[in-house]
């Protein structure tokens, strides 16, 4: 039915739908592993890490979702589909968005993003899934997973054969 009847989205419908169903198999992975792990993190394959807390412990904060610094622009949008990491509970609301997005209930919600030049996106999936279950998502600034990272590596490579000091 969401195929036909569910919010307007920039994406080809086929291809959004699978894609979530993607990001829920993770989940479907982690129960079948035994489901052992005290934080999970998900992300996606085209990006690679930069920077990440060196003191995992503190992303160990229940009702919390932490997301890559994307901006201190406070109406920026802070989700994105780069990378998650939380405690188990957390991120399996976060890895079953597909059953939210299918359900007819949060139907209404999600139209309310049909207004925006993309529509209905994977953001606002996760935005209005974690705020239904009572969790945050939060930008760490400790955490930088993303397309620069190659662009820094580029400069690196650049800046020792120049003989050029890099700061991190």
């Amino acid at each position: 039915r969401w195929l036909k009847y569910g919010p307007r989205t920039s994406w080809p419908r086929p291809a959004f739908l699978g894609q979530m169903k993607k990001v829920q198999a993770c989940d479907e992975l982690l129960v079948a592993s035994g489901d052992n792990y005290k934080l999970v993190a998900r992300s996606r394959l085209d990006v690679r890490w930069h920077l990440f807390p060196r003191n995992v412990k503190a992303l160990e904060v229940p009702g919390v979702v932490w997301l890559p610094h994307r901006s201190d622009e406070l109406k920026a949008q802070y989700i994105n589909d780069l990378f998650a990491v939380g405690l188990r509970r957390e991120m399996q609301t976060y890895l079953r968005v597909y059953d939210r997005i299918l359900d007819r209930a949060n139907w209404r919600q999600h139209r309310i993003f049909e207004a925006s030049s993309n529509g209905f996106d994977t953001e606002e999936a996760w935005e209005v899934t974690l705020l239904n279950a009572g969790i945050l998502a939060r930008q760490h600034r400790g955490i930088c997973f993303n397309l620069l990272a190659k662009d820094v590596q580029a400069f690196r490579f650049q800046s020792k054969s120049d003989n050029l000091e890099v700061e991190d």
